[in-house]
């Protein structure tokens, strides 16, 4: 299993950003951000949030444990619910990631969901 920072750095990664500039995000200097992805010190909970809001799966890096968010409307949500969306080969129960799902309301002059 990869370490805490390997990880870190990879979410890193993946959202395209510096260490300067994630460090910004998430509150802290470039070298407490290199300390983190060395694994030489642990972030404190606010870090996390920080970076919880700029897309790092928190989850992931805590645990090694992937999560997918899925936004859906309300109409998807109720087939989803009536099980016309997804089958028992899609719910395993030994899945490597872990699915949340987020219902937005419908914005009437963009009709985005």
């Amino acid at each position: 299993m990869t370490s805490f920072g390997f990880r870190l750095k990879e979410e890193r990664q993946r959202l395209a950003l510096r260490q300067a500039d994630f460090a910004q995000k998430a509150s802290v200097s470039v070298s407490t951000q290199r300390l983190y992805e060395h694994d030489r010190r642990t972030p404190r909970a606010i870090c996390l949030a920080n970076i919880t809001r700029i897309g790092v799966d928190v989850l992931y890096v805590l645990t090694g444990r992937k999560t997918l968010l899925v936004d859906m409307n309300p109409l998807q949500a109720r087939r989803l619910i009536d099980g016309k969306i997804l089958n028992s080969e899609v719910l395993d129960e030994q899945a490597d990631e872990e699915v949340y799902f987020k219902l937005v309301k419908r914005d009437r002059d963009s009709h985005q969901y």
